[in-house]
């Protein structure tokens, strides 16, 4: 088995429009920080875009990288971001895929979790959707 996870940040634009481009520069940090402190040593953690990562999770079926994506989600949710004596919460919408054998190529793998993602950001953000 192998899953992806695509993470994007809510309102990123937002954080760079209020607080300024460094501050959002510090956002994108300390995310990429927190992602890669979850993640198991065998996944791959990367900058995927602006303001979007990727988690790449072999060995992983997609109720484990849901579960993890959950986990990722409420994780960044509850917590909250500092930056000199700024305050702010951050919370990401999330997308799932798995390889499946109907899969032709890694593309398609992507296009799926981009989907997943993108009905995450479309039915209210911060959350976590499966590709069905």
């Amino acid at each position: 088995p192998l899953s992806l996870v695509l993470a994007d940040i809510d309102f990123f634009k937002k954080i760079n429009d209020v607080h300024g481009h460094n501050m959002g520069d510090e956002v994108l940090k300390w995310l990429s920080r927190n992602i890669a402190a979850q993640a198991r040593e065998t996944d791959f953690v990367a900058r995927y875009g602006g303001e979007e990562f990727i988690i790449l999770m072999p060995n992983t079926n997609t109720a484990e990288a849901q579960n993890f994506a959950k986990r990722l989600r409420k994780n960044i949710a509850s917590s909250v971001f500092r930056w000199g004596t700024k305050k702010i919460r951050v919370t990401l919408s999330l997308g799932v895929s798995s390889l499946t054998p109907d899969l032709i190529n890694r593309l398609d793998l992507i296009r799926r979790t981009d989907e997943a993602l993108y009905r995450a950001k479309n039915t209210g953000r911060n959350r976590v959707c499966t590709y069905d």
